[in-house]
């Protein structure tokens, strides 16, 4: 079966349809056998025209439609494979098979629950809120039946595309209602793909006005853009058509900046653990015990012994909170750590518990509201609650088991406005990257959390591919869009978040081999280019180092990037020349440092030892000066002075692996073996790797070496003696 996309996209279809027919007789579920022989049929029938010479200009149209025909059903054939595999797929499709709903049933459904929910308001007092409980209980059984219905779903035929695409865009169904059943939706797209299923995910981003729906459509095909087009060509179609609106354009790249904060999660997990949970803790007024939370007593003494302790504690903790609160506005997900632990109630067992917007008449939180009817609380939860939807009934979840232990003052501040502390203010939550980002947060803990996430395709992993899913502006179909306005701006921010993997894909995609002269002469994205290239790619680096230079004889980065790779080159006298500039455009420590160094390797050494002086008299604890220096001062023949340097520079607590290679270089031109013995032997215990030889720095060292009388013969003996 691996095979016939592979022949279908070859235009292989007679052999394609030999394979399909093979196999096809134990997929009864797909009706595999009927559909293979009705391509065959035709297929056979195109022929036979051919043979006898009848011309049909509708020949071409109609193999593409038998080739297409082949290729659903061939991933019909492999969806149902997947779905045999594990008892998690087939006992979520035998649920979704048991409730044989037709499309007037799911229609008839979704409206009527609208209606019977308005409705409850005209019931009495006395019975509304059981009335109200049975019908949310029905609803929303119905519903995780249905959403596993569609995330299922096999191949959509075009009537099927028209029905779900007119049902999720309907004013007449509740938005949670849409909301999950477009979430199902792109999970089955990143399960298969299938271009009615795109498709219908971008006419619902394009025509609806409810912003929640129209971003989870949005992460839906934004995420599942990356699809094989050899069979269909209108998949780039339709992403040429929104991507050359200036507004989606910027809706992706607020998307993809997203996503990074997304796959920043846990280590901003550690880092809050690590550098604020501990404040945070130390100055709560609180404690746990086997009886529940209770509140500690004042110390009596602190006053007496520290009597600013309280007021020092106060702001180290409003400091501490700030930060967060920052951290959170910049994008970070901050609550990512705690929730995470906040996943193991029965209630996420259900993969539609995951996506389904919180709303507090959810069956699952009834025993909550009994405890806190009267209260503010699950109106702050659905209106202010500064964390994504998981997040959410994970909270309510917790409080309902901890509820009868709290203290009185807890029961209090549950029962008031300012339980949540400081949150988005009312205007911020209805933005649509707000919405989008709480999404996104939603997606990242399943594809992260869910007990069964290895059996799913997560666009957040790679597996074997250059690039996730959901590092979207990988993609050929971007290029030549308005996507590329940003471009610049997506690898600014790559660049400051440290991800030059991903900015040197993205310069990949976009930069190289592109006609596009807008980007190609952007000084600053060629600079980021050349830094993303530096690792994997110097040569490529060099040359865009170059590019930019040309288009700004001043940069200094660009100055910087070449100076440095003609240095590594052993290019000394190149090296010098842009170092040189440097100093001359801004002669900061580390320029005037950097060209000493070039003069130096040029043996240039009174012009540089003159300037170190002056560098070590203005820095004098800057170790890297003191290193120049003391090489300066070998060159000069000065060893003794040389030796008082590298003793200072080796008993410093920054010093490195090379600094007692170079001692033991200093030690061995006095004449002092011993010494240098038990340099080279540090320098190799420090160095710890595991095919390290001593020889090889030699080698790279022998010119000055030699200078100094170490000839080939003592090289060998020193290394012996080692």
């Amino acid at each position: 079966m691996n095979e016939i996309p592979h022949l279908l996209k070859n235009r292989q279809l007679k052999a394609a349809i030999e394979q399909l027919k093979a196999c096809a007789p134990i997929y009864k579920e797909v009706n595999a056998a009927e559909r293979i022989e009705r391509i065959a049929d035709d297929y056979s029938r195109m022929l036979d025209y051919m043979e006898r010479g009848y011309k049909d200009d509708s020949r071409a149209t109609l193999y593409e439609k038998l080739r297409r025909e082949a290729y659903r059903l061939d991933a019909d054939m492999t969806l149902l494979d997947t779905y045999r595999s594990t008892s998690f797929f087939s006992n979520a499709l035998y649920q979704a098979n048991k409730a044989r709903w037709d499309e007037e049933i799911i229609s008839f459904t979704l409206e009527n629950f609208v209606s019977d929910v308005a409705m409850l308001s005209l019931e009495p007092e006395e019975t509304r809120l059981e009335k109200s409980r049975q019908l949310h209980r029905r609803h929303g059984q119905f519903m995780e039946v249905l959403f596993r219905k569609l995330w299922l779903a096999f191949m959509w035929t075009e009537h099927e595309a028209q029905f779900w695409e007119r049902l999720l865009l309907s004013p007449t169904i509740d938005s949670n209602d849409a909301q999950l059943l477009v979430s199902a939706l792109t999970l089955s797209l990143l399960q298969q793909y299938d271009v009615r299923k795109f498709r219908t995910l971008v006419n619902i981003y394009r025509n609806t006005n409810d912003q929640r729906l129209r971003q989870r459509a949005l992460v839906g095909w934004a995420f599942n853009m990356d699809a094989d087009t050899t069979l269909f060509p209108e998949h780039n179609e339709l992403i040429g058509q929104l991507c050359n609106d200036e507004a989606v354009g910027r809706e992706l790249l607020e998307l993809q900046m997203q996503v990074f904060f997304c796959l920043n999660a846990e280590q901003d997990r550690d880092r809050i653990q690590k550098d604020i949970m501990p404040t945070l803790l130390k100055n709560n007024n609180l404690k746990i015990t086997r009886f529940g939370i209770e509140e500690k007593e004042d110390d009596p003494m602190q006053d007496i012994l520290d009597p600013g302790a309280a007021d020092r504690a106060m702001e180290e903790m409003e400091n501490t909170v700030g930060r967060m609160m920052d951290m959170q506005k910049k994008g970070v997900d901050i609550y990512f750590g705690g929730f995470s632990m906040m996943k193991s109630f029965p209630f996420f067992g259900d993969m539609a518990h995951w996506f389904t917007p919180f709303y507090k008449e959810h069956t699952a939180l009834n025993n909550i509201n009994d405890k806190l009817r009267g209260t503010v609380v699950m109106d702050s939860i659905v209106e202010n609650g500064p964390f994504c939807d998981s997040d959410k009934y994970s909270f309510a979840l917790a409080v309902t088991q901890v509820i009868d232990r709290l203290p009185d003052n807890m029961k209090e501040l549950l029962a008031s406005s300012d339980m949540l502390g400081p949150v988005a203010p009312k205007e911020e939550t209805q933005t649509a990257a707000y919405i989008r980002r709480m999404y996104l947060q939603d997606l990242y803990r399943f594809y992260r959390l869910f007990p069964q996430r290895d059996l799913l395709p997560s666009p957040f992993d790679a597996k074997g591919h250059a690039a996730i899913k959901a590092f979207f502006y990988t993609l050929k179909a971007l290029k030549n869009t308005r996507v590329e306005d940003n471009v610049t701006e997506l690898a600014t921010f790559l660049a400051n978040h440290n991800r030059m993997k991903e900015l040197h894909q993205l310069c990949s995609n976009f930069l190289y081999d592109n006609s596009n002269s807008k980007l190609t002469s952007d000084v600053r994205l060629l600079i980021l280019a050349a830094k993303a290239c530096e690792m994997a790619d110097n040569g490529k680096a060099g040359k865009l180092y170059e590019k930019a230079l040309e288009l700004d004889n001043d940069n200094e980065t660009a100055l910087r990037g070449l100076g440095q790779r003609a240095f590594e080159q052993e290019d000394y006298e190149k090296a010098e020349q842009y170092y040189s500039r440097l100093v001359e455009l801004n002669p900061k420590k580390s320029h005037q440092l950097s060209y000493c160094i070039t003069l130096l390797k040029n043996k240039k050494t009174e012009e540089a030892m003159k300037a170190i002086y002056k560098l070590d008299y203005e820095h004098p604890d800057d170790l890297n000066v003191r290193r120049a220096k003391a090489w300066g001062l070998m060159q000069q023949g000065r060893l003794q002075q040389a030796q008082e340097e590298y003793a200072a520079i080796t008993a410093d607590s920054r010093a490195v692996d090379a600094d007692l290679l170079n001692s033991g270089y200093c030690e061995w031109f006095l004449g002092n073996i011993r010494a240098a013995l038990d340099c080279f032997r540090n320098y190799i215990a420090m160095k710890n790797e595991k095919d390290y030889e001593l020889k090889d720095d030699f080698e790279h060292d022998r010119d000055t070496l030699s200078e100094h009388g170490i000839s080939e013969m003592d090289m060998v003996l020193m290394l012996d003696l080692i």
